[in-house]
């Protein structure tokens, strides 16, 4: 990270540590936020959507409590960490609380999105298997979903992958082949 980012994000966290804030440091803090949120919103619903079986109402509820926790914790961001990897784990345990309610039935039932089609599992139970897929990644930790989501979704260089998460080439790989036994071995209890 950058040490104009470095010093931003640190002049922002010693704003909200205040009682009170100026105008121009209100300003300030909601420039930041809102930067961040058009920044990185998309890829914060691509990590969600699959987990919350790409149901609108449950995302946008995930996607608004999501984003009040990263502003109501923000202060305890550090930032000499990487700033996507601590949002994708704020919003994968959101996601995945969601999921939780949502296979006890405590919501209730919603359309699909229509992007639930761009995923192809196919044999004639289609939506079976897209369930089935959709649980096995659900039941990865948020790193392991993490690397799952970059590689395959997002398609980023190994390379890009490793140094976000601060690993060698060869744990990655290491790392991948443990998450595909996990996923096998979810997919074939089913």
């Amino acid at each position: 990270m950058g040490t104009q980012n470095l010093e931003k994000i640190q002049e922002i966290q010693s704003y909200l540590k205040k009682s009170s804030l100026s105008n121009a440091e209100r300003r300030d803090v909601d420039s930041f936020f809102q930067e961040m949120y058009h920044e990185h919103n998309p890829s914060m619903v691509k990590i969600i959507a699959p987990i919350l079986y790409f149901r609108n109402e449950v995302m946008a509820d995930t996607l608004q409590e999501g984003w009040l926790d990263v502003f109501r914790f923000f202060v305890s961001y550090n930032p000499e960490k990487n700033l996507s990897i601590w949002l994708n784990t704020i919003f994968y345990r959101k996601a995945k609380k969601a999921s939780v309610k949502l296979a006890r039935g405590s919501r209730e039932e919603t359309t699909p999105l229509k992007s639930m089609e761009e995923i192809s599992v196919t044999d004639g139970h289609e939506d079976d298997n897209k369930m089935m897929v959709t649980q096995a990644l659900s039941s990865l930790s948020s790193k392991e979903y993490f690397i799952v989501f970059s590689f395959f979704y997002e398609r980023k260089k190994i390379k890009d992958i490793c140094l976000e998460l601060g690993i060698s080439r060869g744990t990655f790989y290491h790392r991948l082949n443990i998450i595909k036994r996990k996923i096998r071995k979810h997919l074939d209890r089913k």
